[in-house]
């Protein structure tokens, strides 16, 4: 069900969409209305393999505890949500299916990280412009050995932060799509390519 921009789009929404049960497999809320109370309804579906929350300014840290119990997810978008911070992102911790998790945006996270170490099947993640992200959080993400895809453009991330990424990169393989971190405050390297890094011209 993709209800992303659709007008209008409130907790009274998630009632009949819940409605579905075992059989809801994907919905898209993005930049609707719906409060913590209308994603909750949403706790008895759990064979959800796809959500997306993008730009969902009435969720809260509280809210994203019912994601927590969706276990089959394996993609997670939420873009711009205010909900994911070092608390809100506890959520994540149950996600153990998660395969690709977009959290561009989302300023708050710093901290928060710790919290993805036990998701050793994901493959992408995107982290552009979070802005709050610093080098130490960085080193959460150092054993994510099916990592095929990380997006870090915009990130205040250093040197000593690319660092802890080694062990992922090493096993990101060609034609990937590689790490993109554009933008980033990186001294010897300005951009992590495919498999390794490319040196600042």
């Amino acid at each position: 069900i993709c209800l992303d921009e659709y007008p209008g789009v409130k907790d009274a929404w998630m009632e009949v969409i819940a409605s579905q049960g075992q059989s809801l497999l994907s919905v898209d809320i993005s930049c609707s209305d719906v409060t913590d109370s209308g994603l909750n309804l949403l706790k008895d579906c759990s064979n959800m393999q796809s959500l997306a929350c993008n730009y969902c300014d009435r969720i809260s840290e509280h809210g994203l505890k019912t994601v927590s119990g969706l276990s089959n997810l394996t993609s997670l978008s939420l873009k711009k949500c205010a909900a994911v911070t070092a608390e809100g992102a506890k959520a994540f911790a149950k996600l153990v299916n998660l395969v690709n998790l977009d959290l561009e945006r989302c300023p708050k996270i710093h901290g928060g990280l710790v919290h993805l170490k036990g998701l050793r099947k994901l493959e992408t993640l995107n982290m552009r412009y979070c802005n709050g992200i610093t080098d130490s959080d960085m080193k959460y993400l150092s054993d994510f050995t099916s990592l095929r895809e990380l997006q870090l453009s915009c990130c205040k991330i250093s040197d000593c932060g690319v660092s802890y990424l080694r062990g992922s990169i090493q096993t990101i393989p060609p034609k990937s799509g590689g790490l993109c971190s554009d933008c980033c405050l990186f001294g010897s390297y300005i951009r992590i390519g495919f498999i390794g890094f490319v040196k600042s011209q």
